[in-house]
């Protein structure tokens, strides 16, 4: 397998999109077949249309025979139009006694989405698969790869983004050690090109398919992890494009993160490649949802496994809306050099009235030759010492001498 052109990484790969959309002449090619099934519909119930009644009897009359009929028309039923996505509700409880040399085991007990779609995976059947992140979902896919190996074909396993190829090509490689051979082809890198189980990103299929790489003629599946990014407006015409023009007998296994149109995009899909798909979902989460506010040094929860705390914003409002008083801080050790007047300062006094230091009233970081900028002094510092003589409790005209014969620099705690 060659390699070829595809996008840079998303920098949100885990985003949820709120529909699937499927965009451009590809989504007119599945509405076409339906229309031409529908006006096929439409015909046969034209020409099952029979006339009940008689004619008025009256044949001296020209205008009674003139007159509009009244008869009635039956009309043949609609044949009912083809369910393209069925949803499978099999009972699980059948699982151990159908799947009895299932492909690969897992040290676990599966879930009942999990075992619902090995079932199909094992009848070669297309299937799509909506659960949030670390729901499980990869297992189907693993289990649909060592399908293919038992049988001697191949699987291409395609992910939105070059990171997410590499992550997998890691861990399939651990996974299916000693069961088949795995691989990676990306812009980047090419590892092993022809065997069993191949990673890529979704514009690498592609390029193969405009190509008729040779390879593709061993495939039994593709993997479509993250397909919801068909939704995505620039890339998503990708995964139709591949979806539409891959071989009428590869298999589709397709992930994808809880979308509420999810059985429309499989629809199409079945429409497209005329072959039911059959649907699995779970709203588990095992990776609870957190959201939380960090505002002005308070952490707020906004939504946890409690639900949502509409008390969260109320209490963000009246922060924003208290004043925040910057208290001057103290045991802030600067030296100066009153020659340059590096800053204003002010006697800083305590509540008790008495001297506790001299604040830094104005500091001019303009110029970053002058002596405060060098120092990082800001306003709000206290000046209590000067060259390490204590000038608390000191007249102002005493620190100025002190800062006269102060010899600059930047070392304050």
């Amino acid at each position: 397998m060659a390699d070829g052109g595809e996008h840079q990484d998303n920098p949100n790969p885990n985003q949820e999109p709120e529909t699937l959309q499927i965009r451009g002449l590809f989504a007119c090619l599945s509405s076409d077949e339906d229309s031409s099934d529908e006006e096929a519909e439409t015909d046969e119930e034209s020409e099952g249309d029979q006339v009940i009644g008689n004619v008025d009897e009256d044949s001296e009359n020209a205008a009674e025979k003139e007159k509009p009929s009244t008869t009635k028309v039956a009309k043949t039923p609609k044949h009912r139009q083809k369910e393209w996505a069925i949803d499978d509700t099999w009972d699980v409880s059948g699982f151990a006694d159908e799947i009895l040399d299932p492909a690969l085991t897992f040290p676990f007990e599966l879930d009942t989405f999990q075992k619902r779609a090995v079932r199909r995976v094992e009848r070669s059947e297309h299937i799509m698969v909506a659960a949030h992140t670390s729901a499980g979902k990869t297992v189907v896919a693993e289990y649909a790869i060592a399908h293919a190996m038992r049988h001697g074909m191949r699987t291409i396993y395609t992910s939105p983004i070059k990171a997410l190829s590499n992550q997998k090509f890691h861990e399939f490689s651990k996974r299916f050690e000693g069961i088949g051979s795995v691989g990676i082809v990306t812009g980047d890198v090419s590892v092993n090109p022809e065997a069993s189980c191949v990673i890529m990103t979704i514009e690498i299929l592609r390029s193969m398919l405009y190509r008729g790489d040779k390879g593709l003629s061993q495939v039994k599946w593709v993997v479509f992890d993250e397909v919801h990014y068909v939704n995505d407006a620039d890339r998503g015409v990708v995964w139709e494009e591949v979806i539409i023009l891959l071989a009428a007998e590869v298999s589709f296994v397709m992930l994808s993160a809880t979308v509420p149109n999810y059985r429309e995009f499989a629809g199409w899909v079945g429409r497209t490649k005329r072959r039911p798909v059959y649907t699995v979902k779970t709203n588990y989460r095992p990776t609870p949802l957190r959201h939380r506010l960090s505002f002005r040094g308070h952490d707020i929860s906004i939504l946890d496994t409690d639900g949502f705390h509409p008390e969260a914003f109320h209490q963000a409002k009246e922060l924003l809306n208290e004043k925040v008083k910057q208290a001057p801080k103290a045991a802030r050790r600067v030296s100066v050099t009153f020659e340059s007047r590096p800053f204003g300062m002010t006697p800083g006094k305590n509540e008790g009235g008495t001297t506790e230091g001299y604040l830094v009233e104005k500091v001019n970081h303009n110029d970053p030759s002058k002596p405060a900028g060098r120092l990082g002094v800001k306003p709000g510092w206290i000046v209590v010492a000067v060259n390490g003589e204590d000038v608390v409790g000191q007249s102002l005209d005493q620190v100025q001498q002190l800062s006269k014969e102060a010899i600059l620099t930047d070392n304050h705690p």
